[in-house]
């Protein structure tokens, strides 16, 4: 597997771009949206491991 996920990387995934925010060994999330947005909860997708290979690495963080 060419792509290994790390919290807090920018990351594109069919089409929806947002930052690595919780990683397991089955999933991990890609989080779109966050309360710091003005949202009431955070928006996040969940990207299993059969897919991580769909998952592209965007330059550097989206937060800091």
């Amino acid at each position: 597997m060419s792509f290994t996920p790390a919290l807090g990387i920018l990351v594109e995934y069919k089409g929806n771009v947002g930052e690595i925010k919780f990683i397991d060994e089955v999933y991990l999330t890609i989080c779109l949206k966050n309360k710091c947005d003005g949202m009431i909860g955070d928006v996040c997708l969940v990207v299993y491991k059969n897919e991580w290979d769909m998952i592209k690495m965007l330059q550097g963080r989206r937060r800091q």
